[in-house]
Formats: structure tokens, C-alpha cells, sequence
């Protein structure tokens, strides 16, 4: 079984409540093993409230950040194929996701 370590979403979020950021292929599994939430704006903007959800599931829900902020969560989820990677940010622009792992045969 092949394992592939992969970049699953690195970008700018929206401001869409549910936003899909990434779908699993099928055939796939994905095992998320790092999430990093980050604030590019400088002065005394924060990005407003973080949202993320695997699968319609909160895992991260009203989560602020200063300036220059950066969220860090190492973590060992799972996702079969079909699932999602749902995040945005409330006002949106300068909040960005990176979330990473590795990708295999399902």
C-alpha cells in the first residue's frame, strides 16, 4: 500500500459558511496529521472567528487570531473517500489553512 505524504489544502480562506476546501478522491484515504491556521494581516486587524470542520464535524469553531497569528494542531484524523475539509473564516481575508498528511490506497 503506497503512502504519499501530501499537501491536502494550503489558501487564503473564504467567508462561506461550509465552505469545502477539499474532498478526498475516490479510491483514497487521507490521514490528516497537521493543521495550521494563519493570520496575514498586520496592525491591529485580527482575522476575524476560524472556523473548520472534517465532514461536517467542528474541530475548530470561533477561533481568533492576532496579527501575524499562527494555530498549530497536530492531529491523526481520518478521511475516507468522499469526506470533506470544510473552513472559512467570519469577514474572511488574510485567515489561510494548511493542512497536510498523508494520502493512501483505500
Amino acid at each position: 500500500m503506497a503512502v504519499t505524504p501530501k499537501t491536502f489544502v494550503r489558501e487564503e480562506l473564504g467567508n462561506e459558511y461550509g465552505e469545502v476546501v477539499a474532498t478526498v478522491p475516490a479510491g483514497k484515504r487521507w490521514v490528516l496529521t497537521s493543521l495550521l491556521l494563519s493570520n496575514s494581516r498586520t496592525g491591529s486587524e485580527s482575522a476575524s472567528a476560524n472556523f473548520l470542520m472534517l465532514e461536517d464535524v467542528f474541530v475548530l469553531h470561533d477561533l481568533k487570531l492576532s496579527p501575524g497569528g499562527v494555530f498549530t494542531l497536530d492531529c491523526a484524523q481520518v478521511l475516507e473517500a468522499g469526506q470533506r475539509i470544510q473552513a472559512w473564516a467570519d469577514g474572511g481575508y488574510g485567515a489561510s489553512l494548511h493542512a497536510c498528511g498523508v494520502e493512501m490506497e483505500a
